[in-house]
């Protein structure tokens, strides 16, 4: 999140040997932007760093103002509907210099880089600075995005299979427990299991980490995989944020923005939660439902094959044309989507009541396609924002007031319909 972070001083970490881990799942477009995953930093001059930029990712290391190493992937991490497992392995003392410093995604060496600067052997790095994950500093290039299992083995260079493995049936690279490792003085793991306590380190070392900012836990997790809204479908830019909010107008143009969301469906029963948020006045309106998977993201609430809803219009469109205008909601109202993809059929609430007594307000939904969210807050002149729960308890990134009693293993402001289910990669697996 935009000012939330981790940090621990460290000293006597190992200057020449050391693995780190984690998965990641990003959440906006950062060309441009150096977005942090971890650094050891003692000053501009001596640090390590690991970094998503400009849709790469460098893993770099200085000591007194020299680099000591430096590695750019030609490898694009653009994909905000996954997650990434990184591992950066290093040993200064092999005596091969393209052993020194290793880097794997999602289980496989990586070996084209744009930049390459291989360490001298036996070069060293500080060894007492204070380690930060997701963040540079304590002020600046905050990881926006998701992590997960984050874990630092200080004096061995390992491989991916200690955190990580190849699935026998689907051979996609999946998470695996650590075990057995020796961490080593400043080794730790961190899984991110209490809400309450963030940086508590599970290697068994004790080097347990302050929380600092905004820092929220999430359902969304390597194992689970949510629905978050995707950056590379989208139309006319916007500003996208933690995979749940996409905001539009800025005060300037362009207007009408819109984006999908990463997960699609095409049978099962799929609930989601929103909120629409006006920042100042003028002409504003929001629209959130779902778009044919098959057409380009449109504009202006209203594509050609799909099913949208606009709250301060009251209108509920079906493959453009409006069904109803009846259903009218204002800002800073929660609606609830309940889309049943086997009678193609949308029901639809406001703050927990729902419209049209309970039936639906859309019928008639093709069930010959595939369907992915639709979201597109049109702001004029002025700021509309909407505020996307995909089933793990925030709206961006505000908490729900009070989860309702029927969740199936999510958390929503209100009850989910019998029979419906949030949006990720289990519930599909299993109900869609």
């Amino acid at each position: 999140m935009a000012n939330s972070y981790l940090s621990r001083s460290v000293t006597g970490q190992n200057t020449q040997t050391y693995t780190f881990s984690c998965w990641v799942k990003r959440s906006t477009h950062i060309s441009n932007a150096n977005h942090y995953v971890f650094s050891h930093y003692a000053d501009s001059n001596n640090r390590i760093s690991l970094a998503l930029s400009n849709d790469t990712f460098t893993i770099y290391a200085a000591e007194s103002g020299n680099t000591v190493y430096q590695k750019t992937t030609n490898r694009l991490l653009r994909d905000t509907s996954a997650w990434y497992h990184i591992v950066t392995a290093v040993d200064t003392t092999q005596g091969t210099g393209s052993n020194r410093v290793r880097v794997y995604i999602n289980g496989v060496e990586e070996t084209s880089f744009s930049t390459d600067t291989v360490p001298s052997q036996n070069a060293t790095t500080p060894a007492a600075a204070t380690h930060y994950v997701g963040s540079y500093t304590n002020s600046s290039n905050f990881l926006d995005g998701y992590m997960s299992h984050v874990a630092f083995v200080d004096g061995q260079q390992l491989t991916p299979t200690s955190f990580g493995e190849t699935d026998s049936t689907s051979g996609i690279w999946k998470f695996k427990s650590p075990s057995g490792l020796s961490w080593g003085t400043n080794g730790f793991h961190l899984k991110f299991e209490n809400s309450g306590a963030l940086g508590t380190d599970s290697s068994g070392q004790g080097n347990t980490f302050a929380v600092n900012g905004n820092l929220k836990q999430s359902l969304d997790t390597p194992t689970n995989n949510h629905c978050t809204i995707n950056f590379n479908n989208n139309i006319n830019g916007g500003l996208h944020e933690y995979g749940a909010q996409v905001l539009d107008g800025l005060g300037g143009s362009p207007y009408d923005v819109a984006s999908s969301g990463t997960l699609g469906f095409n049978q099962g029963k799929w609930y989601w939660e929103w909120k629409w948020r006006l920042i100042g006045s003028g002409n504003q309106a929001a629209f959130v439902g779902i778009i044919d998977a098959d057409i380009p993201i449109v504009q202006g609430g209203n594509p050609s094959k799909g099913v949208t809803y606009r709250p301060d219009a009251g209108s509920v469109r079906k493959d453009g044309s409006e069904v109803s205008s009846a259903y009218s909601g204002s800002a800073n109202d929660i609606f609830g989507m309940a889309f049943d993809m086997d009678a193609g059929t949308l029901k639809l609430h406001k703050n927990g009541t729902y419209f049209n007594s309970g039936n639906a307000v859309v019928t008639g939904i093709d069930l010959t396609k595939t369907y992915l969210p639709y979201i597109a807050p049109n702001g004029g002149t002025t700021v509309s924002n909407i505020d996307m729960n995909w089933g793990d308890g925030f709206f961006g990134i505000t908490p729900i007031t009070s989860a309702g009693s029927n969740g199936n293993g999510s958390l929503f402001e209100y009850d989910v319909p019998s029979g419906y289910y949030a949006l990720n990669t289990k519930n599909i697996n299993t109900y869609g």
